[in-house]
């Protein structure tokens, strides 16, 4: 489902370093040549104050850098049991969707009459559905192309939290 995505944001991020470290550097020698003698500004002159003594910290004491990076890292992992493993929550609105396929042969007499079987199987047998709506083939404009041996049964549920019992008797049903 993210995939376009994941791969349209891994091409934007490539070429962006791409652009930086091509471009930018050459149109930057055209654009500032001959702008002054490599003086410092402000905000370098604050940043240099706080970086340069951390650097040669670092540079003096390359173990404890690299101790303290991998004590970092091993500290990182152990908190690899706590990410999560979805990448979008679990919906809880309260309903079911079910899509009926049938073989494309199919009439729409025999979709209308499935559907309705179905609607009345799930009203009478389980006590948390509030109601149950069918929609067999497709509207005259839509996005949707669905043949009339297609139905989508939608449930509506009394109870959020008898979700997931009722999916699970529904699929033994």
């Amino acid at each position: 489902m993210f995939r376009p995505l994941a791969l349209t944001m891994c091409f934007a991020m490539a070429g962006s370093l791409l652009v930086s470290l091509t471009i930018v550097p050459v149109l930057s020698s055209f654009f500032m040549r001959g702008q002054g003698e490599g003086r410092d500004n402000a905000v370098i002159r604050f940043v240099k104050r706080g970086y340069l003594p951390v650097l040669a910290f670092a540079l003096r004491r390359p173990t404890t850098l690299v101790a303290t990076a991998g004590a970092l890292l091993v500290g990182s992992l152990a908190l690899v049991p706590l990410l999560g493993t979805e990448f979008l929550p679990q919906p809880d609105e309260g309903a079911i969707a079910i899509n009926v396929v049938r073989l494309p042969s199919s009439s729409l007499d025999g979709s209308v009459a499935v559907g309705t079987e179905i609607e009345r199987r799930l009203l009478a047998r389980f006590s948390e559905v509030k109601t149950v709506v069918t929609k067999t083939g497709r509207a005259e404009i839509s996005e949707d192309p669905m043949g009339p041996e297609q139905n989508d049964v939608f449930i509506m549920l009394h109870h959020v939290a008898s979700e997931e019992g009722v999916e699970e008797q529904a699929l033994q049903a």
